[in-house]
């Protein structure tokens, strides 16, 4: 799908536009907030990760933040999740 009027306006103020174009179609990663009012450490989010075999990367230690690799359909059905010991969190509402 073109976008004539956005492609217009925004084709000579983007650097690499096209790249750009091909950003917009991605996914954005998952991220999980470990919930410290009901979990003591993160750990188990570590070994959940670890044992599903998916990348994760603590982002913001201080806020418990990690981005992690898979669905967030996989994420929102693990029992840690129905518990409430984390989160389905983006990254941009974490930073406000």
């Amino acid at each position: 799908m073109t976008w004539t009027l956005f492609d217009e306006r925004y084709r000579e103020l983007i650097p690499d536009y096209d790249n750009f174009l091909l950003c917009l179609k991605k996914d954005l990663p998952v991220g999980l907030r470990v919930n410290k009012l009901k979990a003591a450490d993160d750990s188990f989010l570590e070994k959940i990760c670890q044992r599903d075999g998916l990348p994760h990367n603590k982002v913001f230690p201080e806020f418990s933040f990690y981005e992690v690799a898979g669905p967030k359909k996989h994420w929102g059905g693990k029992l840690e999740h129905h518990l409430g010991l984390y989160y389905i969190q983006a990254l941009s509402s974490l930073l406000p």
